[in-house]
């Protein structure tokens, strides 16, 4: 791929980043905001249960990659991978049901963002063999992706079998 082209792809790449980034990472800060204003309103001052601490956190380490993505790639791209993995992590722990679904709503978007801004900063090293090393991973991690997710929403549906030793029928 000539240098021109590569120069053309990663900045659209990262303009891309930045901007899902800064969109997601508003309508967090939104809901973050939103939520303590309401408590505030109904319950008075009240100390900051855990939950919200951690969430206030992760939202500062959002804030600096996405504010980061306009000087360091690399930097900003770890920071919001690691966004994806806390939000991932928050919602395993906390979050009532459908975790995959709020982690896609919520997370999704970082970890898009940071794989954006990472392979960016990769092409922007002038590595010509970089495509081919996305296409390869990107082939490798969605069918993986594919199996575990249909494998979690056949468990938590059930199975409509008759067969008692069902390994999908669902436990209640």
């Amino acid at each position: 791929m000539p240098a021109r082209e590569n120069n053309y792809l990663t900045r659209r790449m990262r303009w891309a980043a930045r901007v899902i980034c800064l969109v997601v990472t508003v309508f967090g800060g939104t809901m973050l905001i939103g939520e303590a204003v309401s408590e505030l309103l109904s319950q008075g001052f009240v100390t900051i249960p855990s939950e919200g601490a951690l969430l206030v956190l992760i939202g500062i380490v959002a804030l600096a990659g996405c504010v980061l993505s306009w000087w360091r790639d690399r930097l900003s791209g770890i920071l919001l991978v690691v966004t994806s993995a806390g939000l991932g992590a928050h919602i395993g722990i906390f979050a009532g049901h459908n975790h995959v679904m709020a982690w896609a709503i919520l997370g999704l978007p970082y970890l898009v963002a940071g794989g954006l801004l990472l392979c960016a900063w990769r092409l922007s090293r002038h590595k010509e063999y970089i495509i081919l090393q996305a296409l390869t991973l990107t082939r490798a991690i969605i069918p993986f992706f594919l199996f575990s997710v249909s494998k979690y929403f056949v468990r938590s549906m059930g199975c409509s079998c008759n067969d008692t030793q069902c390994k999908y029928k669902k436990v209640r």
